[in-house]
């Protein structure tokens, strides 16, 4: 805590006021008034921002959120003027320094007025679209009294600070009840947009009876969805009964997702006539991810993702915490889908190549890759979900493999990069799950 220091000397004080770790000397030393009994009165000269705290934090406040009931939860805010006179109008705001003064609304928690001393608070509603605007892109705070003024960000007689503004973290979103802010928010990050869009692989058009590849592969961009019930949700102990994410439509191409083109094969090679992939079809690609990868997402570690995929035993268990699971899961699941662009995404697919149509090449699943991972050339494999997730090989050759290729994109993670775009605060004082910047 920081206390104002005094030193009398003949009468007249000499004032020091130390302001988080900024000192200042006021430009005109006050004089003092001689009171009944020998007391002397600070007159005070400069205003100045004292305390602006949420949570005992000096540069931290929290925007109300909402419990499991719908109550409004008001996140108190402290705050203290110096150097104020009473007989002016006293206003506090919260916000970017350009543009609107009334950004977060900041508002009095016991009362329709501000004193120098109190308690206030950000209402629900104030809940920005953008996780962007939480930080310190909106937290400069601004103290008026008459006609004076000043801002946290001066850097005397005030700290030269912005304010970091966070959201609770599991709170429903304002937005969207459905989801919660931690949901809402980091899915805004340029990585999970970025995820969302897949390259794809080449289409075939037809040219009369001719099935022709055109030149650039087709994207293909999925939705995202959240999940709460059921195994997907938060589970704290983890393990096998926790589903963390799926994807709709992207695992198994044939036949549900495609549209084929069928034509005579001149070799006959298969069974006679050949598919080629003229369009996605009119298919919605869903990711959902499950609550738990707002808490802890558990995995396994297969190897390097720069090195070749082959048959990778299991590693050490690895945990991504908030927004890194949250991320960590987006990739895995866009993982099954760029198994399909590893095998298609230059030649198209063609079930010439493929002629048990289980969506792995012929001459791959002969290879000394293919056949460590159990694929048989002639044997449609299916991918089967139904598998203990610290032991896929019991999965069969397509699940078993596109999980291991998956695990190996879901472990490479940006953290620092993703750190900067976690505003979450989590009021559980004991939580293992606290915001990255709280």
């Amino acid at each position: 805590m920081f206390h104002p220091f005094f030193k009398v000397v003949k009468k007249t004080y000499i004032a020091l006021v130390m302001l988080s770790n900024v000192h200042y000397i006021p430009a005109q030393i006050p004089e003092t008034t001689p009171l009944p009994g020998g007391n002397q009165v600070e007159c005070l000269s400069g205003l100045a921002i004292k305390n602006f705290s949420g949570h005992n934090n000096t540069w931290k406040v929290v925007v109300s959120g909402m419990d499991i009931e719908g109550n409004v939860v008001k996140e108190k805010i402290k705050y203290k003027a110096i150097g104020h006179d009473p007989n002016k109008i006293l206003t506090w705001k919260l916000f970017s320094g350009v543009g609107s003064e009334d950004y977060w609304d900041l508002k009095p928690l016991n009362s329709t007025t501000w004193n120098s001393t109190g308690e206030a608070y950000i209402p629900y509603e104030k809940h920005p679209a953008n996780n962007s605007d939480f930080g310190e892109a909106n937290g400069i705070v601004k103290l008026t009294s008459g006609s004076l003024s000043v801002l946290s960000t001066d850097p005397i007689p005030n700290p030269g600070k912005a304010i970091k503004v966070y959201f609770r973290k599991d709170d429903p979103n304002y937005f969207d009840k459905n989801v919660p802010n931690w949901f809402y928010y980091w899915s805004q990050s340029a990585e999970a947009k970025s995820l969302l869009t897949t390259e794809g692989i080449k289409m075939f058009k037809m040219t009369g009876d001719i099935p022709m590849l055109n030149a650039d592969p087709t994207q293909v961009t999925f939705s995202l969805g959240y999940l709460n019930t059921g195994t997907w949700k938060w589970n704290p102990n983890g393990g096998v009964k926790v589903t963390y994410g799926n994807t709709e439509a992207g695992e198994n191409w044939y036949p549900r997702v495609a549209q084929f083109g069928i034509v005579p094969n001149s070799n006959n090679s298969c069974n006679g006539f050949r598919k080629v992939m003229l369009g996605y079809g009119e298919i919605n690609f869903n990711i959902n991810i499950g609550e738990s990868c707002g808490y802890r997402v558990e995995t396994q570690d297969y190897g390097n993702i720069d090195s070749d995929i082959g048959h990778h035993s299991p590693g050490t268990t690895v945990q991504f915490i908030g927004i890194y699971g949250f991320t960590s899961v987006l990739k895995h699941e866009v993982g099954h889908f760029k198994v399909r662009e590893k095998f298609w995404k230059d030649t198209g697919y063609d079930s010439d190549l493929d002629c048990d149509h289980d969506l792995f090449p012929d001459a791959w699943e002969k290879s000394p890759q293919g056949v460590d991972f159990g694929f048989i050339a002639g044997n449609m494999e299916e991918y089967n979900g139904n598998y203990n997730s610290k032991n896929i090989t019991t999965a069969g050759p397509s699940a078993y493999y596109q999980e291991v290729f998956c695990r190996l994109i879901e472990t490479v993670s940006k953290n620092e990069e993703l750190k900067d775009l976690d505003w979450s605060y989590d009021p559980d004082p004991n939580s293992l799950f606290q915001g990255k910047n709280w």
